[in-house]
This record gives C-alpha cells, sequence and structure tokens, in this order.
C-alpha cells in the first residue's frame, strides 16, 4: 500500500494553525482547548506543539485530559510577555526551546521573578 505523504500531513496538521498568526492562533486554541491546565509548556512555536502532542499521543497521554495546555509563544523573544500573562503560583510552567535559545529564554523566565 502506497501512502500519500501530502494526504499525510494534511490530516496530521488538520486543527493546527498556519501562516503569519500560527502562533497567535495556537495559543488562543491551546487555551481554549485546556481552559483550566494545570501545567502550561510554552513552545516556540507550531511545529514543536505539534511535536509535543505528537508524542505524547504516541505515548498514550491526553494533555487535555492530564490539564496539560502545549502553548506556542511566537518565538524565544516572547518568553517574558507570556509568563507576564500567564505565570501564576499555582501554575506548572516548562518552557522549551532551541538550544541556540536558552540563554534569552533563561533571562525572561528570571526577569519575570520565576526560578530556572
Amino acid at each position: 500500500m502506497r501512502v500519500d505523504r501530502a494526504e499525510l500531513a494534511r490530516v496530521a496538521l488538520d486543527g493546527y494553525s498556519h501562516g503569519p498568526t500560527a502562533s497567535t492562533d495556537g495559543t488562543n486554541v491551546a487555551l481554549a482547548k485546556t481552559p483550566d491546565p494545570v501545567a502550561m509548556m510554552l513552545v516556540e512555536g507550531v511545529s514543536d506543539q505539534i511535536a509535543v502532542e505528537t508524542l505524547a499521543a504516541r505515548e498514550g497521554r491526553n494533555l487535555t485530559t492530564d490539564r496539560v495546555a502545549v502553548v506556542p509563544i511566537g518565538g524565544a523573544g516572547a518568553i517574558g510577555r507570556v509568563l507576564a500573562e500567564h505565570a501564576s503560583a499555582t501554575l506548572r510552567l516548562v518552557a522549551l526551546c532551541d538550544a541556540g535559545e536558552e540563554a534569552l529564554v533563561r533571562r525572561g523566565i528570571e526577569a519575570s521573578g520565576l526560578q530556572v
């Protein structure tokens, strides 16, 4: 049986945002899907969100049921703004970024008053 890669990609990406507003749209969708999260994983972009959610599904995890929101933030430089909007004493936060962006993300987290 021949796999149609274009169709497979279309189905796999169905429901995910794309284009210039992808991260903003992705953030809104992620928070609507998990309106009262106990944990929030901040990722740079929608492709990172897809990777994390795909891996979780492959491992049999339902992040929505677990109340974990995987939120694309539009790049590592947005970490401070996102933390100002969403950080709380009861919310567990995880940030996933490219190795080259670690220092920027670390500074953003520290500037927000949170511990790395």
